[in-house]
This record gives C-alpha cells, sequence and structure tokens, in this order.
C-alpha cells in the first residue's frame, strides 16, 4: 500500500455568519445568541491504498467503462484510467514536513499485515457496483478469506493512530476519537467520476 495526495478543493468557510435580530410573537424583536467560533478541523490530504493489478479485474472495470461509454458517449470523460484504478485503505492529514513519519507508520502496518497473513494467499475480488450520491460509480471489492480486508483496515488505522496522525472513519465521515476503534470498512474503486467531466468542461472554456 502507498499514500497518495487527495486533490485541492476549495476550503470551507472557517465559521457560520452569526443570525442577527429577527421577529418573534407579538411583534417583538428577538435578538438570538452569536454562533462561537468553531475550532478549525483537519481536511483529508492524503489517502492509502492499494493498487489493482490484478488483470482481471482491470478487464471487468474496463468492461463496465465501456458499457456507460457506449449508452452515452459523455461518459468518455468521466472515466478514470484503468492504470489508475485503486481501493482507498485509509484517509488522513499528513503535514509535508510529516511525510517521512507517514512512511513510517505504513512500514510498521505493512510488518503488522504480513505477520497476521503468514503463508496465507489473499484474493481481491470485485463483487457489484455501487454509487456515491449519482457523481461517482465505483465496483465493490472484497477479499478472501473475509475478514482480511477490516484486518488490514484496522492495522492502518492504529498505526497512523499511533504516529498522531488523524483517521477519518469513512462510515460515519468522522475524526475517529484517541482510542477509539475503527468501524466496519467497506472497499471499493471508483471507475466513473462527473467531477473529470466538469474539469474537462472547466479547462475548455478556459
Amino acid at each position: 500500500a502507498s499514500f497518495f495526495p487527495l486533490q485541492e478543493e476549495k476550503p470551507a468557510r472557517s465559521e457560520p455568519r452569526p443570525k442577527g435580530r429577527g421577529r418573534g410573537r407579538g411583534g417583538r424583536f428577538q435578538r438570538y445568541s452569536v454562533y462561537e467560533p468553531r475550532a478549525p478541523r483537519a481536511r483529508p490530504t492524503h489517502f492509502v491504498a492499494v493498487r489493482l493489478y490484478s488483470r482481471m479485474i482491470r478487464r471487468h472495470v474496463e468492461q463496465m467503462q465501456n458499457w456507460f461509454v457506449a449508452k452515452d458517449p459523455l461518459f468518455s470523460k468521466c472515466v478514470v484510467p484503468i492504470k489508475k484504478i485503486h481501493s482507498s485503505l485509509l484517509l488522513t492529514s499528513i503535514a509535508e514536513e510529516r511525510r517521512g513519519d507517514a512512511q513510517e507508520a505504513c512500514r510498521e502496518a505493512g510488518r503488522e499485515i504480513r505477520a497476521f497473513l503468514g503463508e496465507q494467499p489473499m484474493k481481491l475480488i470485485c463483487s457489484g457496483i455501487g454509487s456515491f450520491n449519482g457523481n461517482v460509480l465505483f465496483a465493490r471489492i472484497r477479499t478472501e478469506p473475509h475478514e482480511m480486508l477490516q484486518a488490514i483496515h484496522d492495522s492502518l488505522s492504529r498505526s497512523f493512530a499511533r504516529h498522531g496522525f488523524p483517521v477519518l472513519d469513512e462510515s460515519a465521515k468522522s475524526w475517529l476519537h484517541e482510542g477509539e476503534e475503527p468501524h466496519a470498512f467497506k472497499a471499493h474503486a471508483s471507475f466513473i467520476k462527473t467531477s473529470k467531466a466538469l474539469a474537462h468542461a472547466r479547462d475548455c472554456e478556459k
């Protein structure tokens, strides 16, 4: 597994707009409390992922991409290049000066995973497809034995947490608290993203 930087996104508003005065019952004005500024939250900057080199997986993913493109040629701008197909195992936030610590966290997790696997072989299998809000289409990924994928995710989460990196729980869309165990993990490999078509359209306009 390797870690990769996420694409830059527009930063969210740092604090909500304070509410002013509003008309209450009986024609009286009521003063609403002003929100206190929230402490800045970490934003995911990198993800740990495994590249999918299986010829069978790549062939099946490519067949699905071709099916969508045949239905609508606009999908040709949305496909993820086959050579970049991957399955994310962890989302985290890594400052530039701590890249070495992140690499060490990966190595530690790798040693733990290899010790856990021993001589037992592991298979990655694509099984079914799904979508995120209709904007991303993905293939569902599972392992044989089934529990291996969760064990790999948990090992990475614990290793990065030990090194002081925040770990994003994708199922709850929130950062894990100190000492909190990772939740159930479901892997996926995105193969069509409408954001790619939007980025292409913006480049054409320029």
